[in-house]
């Protein structure tokens, strides 16, 4: 399950959902997010972290340009994030 914030204010109510670790993915219409750049020095369009480094994090990357290898120099802004489960993979 995933869920979408288009502000970082938002993302205090993954809180809520008692998840460990969460994927925080930039929404752009580019592929290479997880490869991609913020304008801002922020590395990477697509993060594992905590659920309590959301918020932070979220606010890092809302409202920010992101770079990939297909947006061109002048990147993408993120105005949408998407907060997923991370899922442990199994052999």
């Amino acid at each position: 399950s995933f869920h979408s914030i288009l502000i970082p204010f938002n993302a205090h109510s993954i809180l809520s959902l008692c998840l460990s670790q969460v994927v925080v993915k930039s929404q752009i219409l580019a592929g290479g997010r997880g490869l991609g750049t913020f304008k801002s020095g922020l590395q990477g369009g697509v993060h594992i972290c905590k659920t309590e480094e959301v918020e932070s994090l979220a606010s890092q990357m809302i409202g920010e340009t992101l770079v990939t290898k297909q947006t061109g120099p002048d990147g993408k802004p993120v105005n949408c994030l998407y907060i997923a489960k991370k899922m442990q993979l199994q052999n």
